[in-house]
């Protein structure tokens, strides 16, 4: 099998000094899913083969599944109206919430498929590993030059980063939170990534309606997470195997210190929220796409040891957390 979408990510795994590896897994049943976007929903029952007025019906029920619940939720808030102080139990109190009032839709959608006898036989199914991105950090080819971050995980004080790992063909999704305590450092010219091992299922499927064939064909399901191990890890990028910049995010004017001393810098990245990421599985002469969102979870410290007598530019990267230097420049004399 091969993965697609990554192309940059190869190198050389590492171990992490560090201690602490903590992980929260929550797998979301495709109910849960239909609800939270009918419109994926509807395109994984177009590829599953059903008839329109079956997928009209279904997707109805789930749409309205969704408005019960976000309803239910607005109206809470319109109760709280303009408080100064927030109660700090609301935001549970609106989940409790949102969730009675999405049981009576989920309630109906299994109802609903139950009595159409519809149904999905899984004939084979085959492991896949992968690695996903988490953070990326990278020091400039200067000799003297690097960089380190830190990251520390406490019972009770949260995760790192948050990732979500969508399935299809009605396969579950999974939710990941994942932290360690361990320090991360990129000598000079070195870019290095934070990555979360995981194994998704390549299922072969027959779908059945009224217990006739109607679709042949694969999926993935991730509900087998829950099972694994997810301690964050780090891989060293190969040098000629790098991910695209994205926007400039500083300047660092250093190219008038012609003393060629290095000066320690503290940089603060803050967190964005990263749209889904489309990763390609080939299997079978068919490529079937996983959506993956990596998300941190607060913002990241890292401190940069600079060379005199360059200036450097560093940048996001386009499309995943991290941070990239752009080529080292020295200042032209004037």
């Amino acid at each position: 099998m091969e993965i697609v979408g990554l192309p940059w990510l190869h190198g050389t795994d590492e171990r992490i000094g560090g201690h602490g590896a903590v992980a929260d897994v929550t797998v979301i049943p495709w109910e849960e899913a239909a609800l939270a976007n009918p419109s994926r929903f509807a395109d994984e029952l177009r590829t599953l083969g059903l008839r329109v007025e079956d997928i009209d019906a279904s997707v109805d029920l789930a749409a309205s599944g969704k408005a019960e619940a976000d309803t239910a939720v607005s109206n809470f808030w319109a109760t709280r109206g303009h408080n100064f102080f927030e109660d700090p139990a609301d935001p549970a109190r609106a989940k409790q919430i949102y969730n009675s009032a999405q049981a009576s839709g989920l309630s109906k959608l299994r109802n609903w498929w139950k009595d159409r006898n519809i149904c999905i036989q899984v004939e084979e199914r085959t492991e896949v590993s992968l690695q996903l991105p988490l953070f990326l950090i990278s020091a400039p080819g200067i000799p003297g030059c690097s960089a380190t971050f830190t990251t520390e995980s406490f019972e009770g004080h949260g995760f790192g980063w948050s990732v979500t790992i969508m399935g299809t063909g009605l396969g579950a999704d999974s939710s990941v939170q994942a932290s360690a305590s361990a320090t991360f450092k990129a000598a000079s010219g070195e870019t290095k990534v934070v990555f979360l091992p995981a194994t998704v299922f390549v299922e072969k499927i027959t779908v059945l309606d009224r217990g006739a064939p109607i679709y042949n064909g694969y999926r993935i399901d991730v509900a087998g997470i829950h099972k694994q191990n997810y301690a964050p890890a780090v891989m060293l990028l190969d040098a000629n195997s790098l991910p695209p910049l994205g926007r400039k995010d500083k300047d660092y004017q250093l190219g008038g210190d012609t003393s060629g001393g290095i000066t320690t810098y503290k940089h603060t990245y803050m967190r964005t929220k990263k749209p889904f990421k489309r990763l390609g599985i080939k299997t079978h002469g068919v490529e079937l796409e996983l959506s993956v969102q990596s998300e941190m979870s607060k913002r990241k410290e890292l401190v940069y040891d600079l060379r005199g007598g360059y200036d450097y530019v560093l940048h996001r990267v386009a499309d995943w957390d991290g941070l990239l230097w752009a080529e080292p420049k020295i200042r032209a004399a004037t």
